[in-house]
């Protein structure tokens, strides 16, 4: 049975896994994970003795993003656990679809490359 399919989100509806805490929770991780990455580098800067360590660590950004978006997906992993699904479930991934998308990706791309080489 389909993970998103209505009756499979009644079942865990009435069996108490599925709540708005998680969906709510998730509204406000990224902004929680951003401040505690920068929050970490900024921590290494004042360790190093800088005198504005929360501005030195701004720059790193494009580092410490990797970061944000662990913690995100790890929080988000477990919500999905405790709500007896996967993560994959979460967009409706079938592996049976993929040969099907493959093919057709292929056939565009074997239409739209000699328009744009």
């Amino acid at each position: 049975m389909d993970p998103n399919s209505y009756e499979a989100l009644l079942r865990r509806l009435h069996a108490g896994t599925l709540t708005w805490r998680g969906p709510a929770l998730m509204l406000f991780a990224r902004a929680a994970c951003a401040v505690g990455a920068q929050a970490l580098v900024a921590a290494v800067f004042a360790l190093r003795s800088s005198p504005t360590p929360w501005h030195d660590a701004e720059p790193w950004l494009p580092v410490y993003g990797t970061l944000i978006d662990a913690g995100c997906l790890a929080l988000l992993w477990r919500l999905t656990r405790r709500e007896g699904i996967g993560l994959l479930d979460l967009v409706g991934f079938e592996r049976t679809r993929l040969v099907r998308l493959m093919d057709g990706a292929s056939v565009l791309i074997g239409v739209l490359l000699p328009l744009f080489a």
